[in-house]
């Protein structure tokens, strides 16, 4: 149980995106479920939760199941691997997918918000959170908006090197409607300020 309250800790920090935590002297077991905020155990590990146990549970907290149409990004891999990302850009990647796929299931509008410290790899997460959700058969159109032509161009070279010609650079003169993504700075569609027209991004 001393165990259990550190890794309490580790999951409250939203670094990880994880939903159960257990710890363990190897006897037995103790665990905390994040969804129903109960605590259960000391346990024998003849009775630790199966992976299909806790999916179930899984799928009960989230409220869809996996096998979903919503749920189809979550099961997509990531093109070139899975050890090339962080496990925090894992986590946001993942928790975002939770939230869409949450936001389906209640035909609600799709948002996430994530706020991410300078140098955290947040170029590295849009790529390929649009290329799950592509490959899943997810994605119509995306824009990828910035405020420098420095992040622009990183954007543009790092979506092209994923999406190919289906990756664009935009302006409010030249939208690339034939492109799937399109990366645009503020000042080139002509909204850097509160008082601009915003409709390129409605139209």
């Amino acid at each position: 149980t001393h165990g259990l309250e550190q890794a309490k800790t580790y999951a409250n920090s939203q670094r990880l995106n994880i939903h159960f935590v257990f710890a363990s002297n190897g006897h037995q077991f103790v665990e905390f479920d994040r969804f129903t905020g109960q605590t259960r155990g000391p346990l024998p590990m003849a009775e630790f939760p199966t992976p299909l146990e806790l999916q179930a549970r899984y799928e009960a907290g989230m409220g869809f199941a996996l096998d979903a149409p919503e749920a189809r990004p979550l099961l997509t891999p990531y093109p070139g691997g899975e050890f090339r990302r962080r496990y925090y850009q894992d986590a946001a990647i993942r928790a975002v997918m939770e939230k869409i796929a949450q936001c389906r299931q209640r035909q609600e509008p799709a948002r996430a918000l994530l706020a991410l410290a300078t140098g955290s790899g947040k170029t590295f997460i849009a790529v390929n959170l649009l290329k799950r959700l592509a490959d899943a058969g997810q994605m119509t159109r995306a824009l990828f908006i910035c405020d420098r032509d420095e992040l622009r161009t990183q954007a543009l070279g790092a979506l092209y090197a994923v999406f190919g010609s289906d990756a664009a650079q935009a302006t409010a003169a030249n939208p690339e409607k034939n492109a799937r993504v399109v990366v645009a700075t503020y000042q080139t569609l002509g909204v850097e300020g509160d008082g601009d027209d915003a409709s390129y991004l409605t139209r």
